[in-house]
């Protein structure tokens, strides 16, 4: 199995981080590893982290709270693994999550793999049962141009990817709305529509599950398209290399 990094943006995340970090730990293998940047957190997020004694995790504190946004750049640029997974620090993998997601990363070829997810309360019960039947998700950029399907945690991309993703471009409002439209112009994204995540919701969450109002969803989408065009170079080479190397695979 190719080597895995997981990316993890750290904020205050004391309450829910350590059951986060066990379920991610008990599925990396030996060679693995779990990047956790924490963003200048005033409780014992860094802590938590550092109590895990465990080697496969790697630990590095913002100087100043940048926001999740450079957050998660910073443990992007960090990974070294074939496959990179993006996780949020108060959710919970749920059994197969890695693996499954490898494998259809291997059996698609594409550059990005979204799972579905069940929501669940900061109690652990149960609210949603499928993410994507709520969000009706998919792939495309007219379906996520009205409503955004790629979330972060949800999320595992081809490490290589990464040239086309890094630095983040800063017009964007969400990191994995463009780590999502990049992916899926580049190589393809799957949709897995089994449950692989709980997603937890409650009072502190960076991203709200409420739609925003749809003034502001089009400025952020015409902010998104602007960061595309910038990069439209880039990423037309980069397709035309993933088309390349999929012909001689």
């Amino acid at each position: 199995m190719r080597k895995v990094s997981v990316c993890m943006a750290v904020y205050n995340g004391e309450r829910f981080l350590a059951f986060q970090l066990k379920s991610i730990l008990g599925q990396l293998g030996a060679s693995d590893e779990l990047i956790i940047v924490d963003d200048s957190s005033s409780d014992s997020s860094a802590q938590i982290a550092r109590a895990t004694k465990d080697p496969r995790v790697h630990l590095h504190v913002n100087e100043s709270n940048v926001g999740p946004i450079k957050t998660f750049e910073r443990a992007l640029s960090l990974a070294r693994g074939d496959v990179i997974f993006f996780s949020d620090q108060d959710d919970v993998w749920l059994e197969n999550k890695l693996v499954d997601t490898v494998e259809a990363l291997e059996r698609t070829q594409k550059a990005a793999v979204v799972s579905d997810a069940v929501i669940i309360d900061e109690n652990d019960k149960l609210l949603v049962s499928s993410y994507f039947a709520r969000r009706r998700s998919g792939a495309g950029v007219v379906r996520n141009f009205y409503k955004n399907s790629y979330v972060g945690c949800c999320m595992a991309i081809d490490a290589r990817m990464k040239p086309s993703l890094l630095p983040f471009p800063t017009t964007i409002n969400q990191h994995d709305e463009w780590i999502g439209w990049a992916s899926d112009f580049v190589g393809g994204v799957e949709f897995l529509g089994r449950p692989l995540l709980a997603y937890r919701r409650h009072g502190r969450n960076a991203t709200p599950l409420q739609r925003s109002k749809w003034l502001s969803v089009t400025r952020y989408r015409m902010r998104m398209l602007m960061a595309i065009a910038t990069r439209l170079p880039q990423l037309v080479r980069a397709r035309r290399e993933w088309r390349a190397d999929l012909r001689h695979s």
